[in-house]
């Protein structure tokens, strides 16, 4: 078989009964069971390597060989199953081929358990059911699949958590920006404000005029901002899963919450305009 022929991928034994363990979802075609021990070789695979392999065709009861001798025994595709994350949730998922371990020659292997309550009782009656089948059998450690994930992502979490510190600081410091400057603006312009309170500008009116003139500026850089984040986001691509870095749910949510925070910090002051007392802004003229 020509070289160009030839797909790597991730190799797995298993039994039965491991989709169902890992939640592992069928696609097409069946999984393998104890009815096909010792009648012929058949396999699972995941979905990335039904499309490498055949793209565009069923890829049940396709058969290819696992090894380049001549004499290979052919192996027929049963089933295809869903595609899983193995190392690290921000690389694309490999293409795995799934064999029963009665075919695979196995040195070592690794025992799967679902099972509802303490985590700590569950390992331990498992642990000591290895143990009164070979009690020379060295037991590792047991971990949730939960601790399985959080190493996975330990350090990308802690990058997150450093992230959201920054931009809790960076929202703080805009906020009290905001303030600082609608406040400056309005003390500047008291004796304005007052005139227009004397001659019967209504307070509401004032107090528009006030949030308009201070979220005008403000929505033009948060459109900005968006705009340069479109721009920028391909570098954090590399940082990202499950999601895009254009993510629209996500820019509309931050564009609203940067909103909020310059509308509370622009309230204040416009609060504080409508309440100036025409006669004494017009002393201070």
């Amino acid at each position: 078989m020509p070289s160009s022929d030839w797909l790597v991928v991730d190799e797995q034994s298993a039994d039965p009964g491991y989709f169902e363990t890992l939640r592992i979802p069928l696609r097409a075609g069946r999984l393998f069971g104890e009815s096909d021990r010792g009648r012929r070789r058949v396999a699972v695979i995941s979905e990335r390597t039904a499309t490498q392999l055949w793209p565009g065709e069923n890829p049940i009861g396709k058969r290819f060989v696992d090894d380049d001798a001549a004499d290979a025994p052919r192996i027929e595709v049963v089933g295809v199953v869903g595609d899983v994350r193995t190392v690290v949730l921000n690389e694309a998922p490999p293409a795995v081929l799934y064999v029963p371990y009665w075919d695979a020659g196995l040195s070592g292997f690794a025992v799967v358990v679902r099972a509802a309550g303490d985590s700590r009782a569950v390992a331990s009656t498992v642990q000591s059911a290895i143990r009164q089948l070979d009690p020379e059998i060295a037991v590792p450690a047991m971990r949730t699949m939960d601790d399985v994930v959080a190493a996975s992502v330990a350090q990308r979490r802690f990058q997150m958590y450093l992230v959201l510190i920054l931009a809790g600081a960076a929202l703080l410091l805009a906020g009290l920006g905001i303030y600082s400057v609608v406040a400056h603006w309005v003390a500047q312009r008291t004796g304005e404000i007052g005139i227009r309170m004397a001659i019967g500008a209504e307070p509401s009116r004032v107090r528009r005029m006030v949030l308009r003139q201070a979220l005008t500026p403000v929505g033009a850089g948060i459109a900005g901002g968006v705009v340069a984040t479109i721009g920028l986001g391909q570098l954090l691509r590399a940082q990202l899963f499950g999601v895009t870095p254009t993510d629209a749910p996500t820019y509309v949510a931050a564009a609203l919450f940067l909103l909020t925070i310059a509308l509370v910090a622009s309230y204040l002051p416009a609060r504080r305009a409508t309440h100036i007392d025409p006669v004494i802004a017009l002393r201070a003229e």
